[in-house]
């Protein structure tokens, strides 16, 4: 068995998802004992198998992968050697890959719902003020954010998911433009400005998807 640094003598850290600091000694015994499990296996192979069980049982969180990063980092700082440093990186890597999996499904509902309320309201609904069409939006969230977390989309999730759209859509905008600027079509420069009219609409429905999101914050 590979012999590692425990968590309660590490004093190593290493940066949450949330951006918080983690310390070795924050994570919580069950997260731990996961990943020391994992040191048991010989091959990559059977890291892969075991993990593979593991996330069947629902044993893999976000806890689990931040414990194998805390782990990882504290040997790292420790000097330990390179043999073990790769097997310890090899678990976090495996590790990763399938609470991304897990995560996967989840992430395509969330897409989903906010590609059907956008859906249910325009950018034309928002200039005017179409109250009809605007209070059905903050109804079919309410009644989604109400859910189970199991089953509905949680707050939390769809103002991630909008948020990390909206930089993904300013870098696109800016190629647009640089084509723009770049093209001497006149007919391809009408649809490029088109589509350009069109990304602004979508970006009023995001933006208003997000205030209306952050309101229930409180509730």
């Amino acid at each position: 068995m590979i012999k590692v640094f425990s968590s309660s003598s590490d004093s190593s850290s290493s940066r949450g998802e949330d951006g918080g600091e983690k310390k070795a000694e924050d994570i919580p015994p069950e997260d731990y004992a996961i990943v020391v499990e994992l040191l048991d296996c010989e091959t990559g192979d059977e890291i892969q198998e075991k993990a593979d069980l593991m996330a069947k049982n629902g044993l893999i969180t976000a806890g689990v992968v931040e414990a194998a990063r805390v782990i990882l980092d504290g040997n790292i700082q420790q000097g330990q050697d390179e043999e073990i440093i790769l097997i310890l990186r090899a678990i976090y890597d495996v590790l990763l890959k399938e609470l991304q999996k897990i995560r996967a499904p989840y992430a395509k509902k969330v897409l989903e719902f906010a590609q059907e309320v956008m859906g249910m309201f325009t950018a034309e609904d928002l200039e005017c003020n179409n109250e009809m069409a605007l209070s059905k939006v903050r109804l079919v969230l309410q009644e989604e954010f109400d859910k189970d977390e199991e089953i509905g989309v949680t707050r939390e999730a769809l103002e991630k998911y909008l948020g990390d759209v909206l930089p993904v859509m300013d870098m696109q905008d800016d190629r647009l433009k640089e084509q723009l600027a770049a093209c001497e079509d006149p007919k391809v420069q009408v649809q490029m400005v088109a589509q350009m009219m069109q990304r602004t609409k979508e970006r009023m429905q995001i933006d208003h998807l997000r205030e209306v999101a952050r309101t229930f914050r409180s509730e």
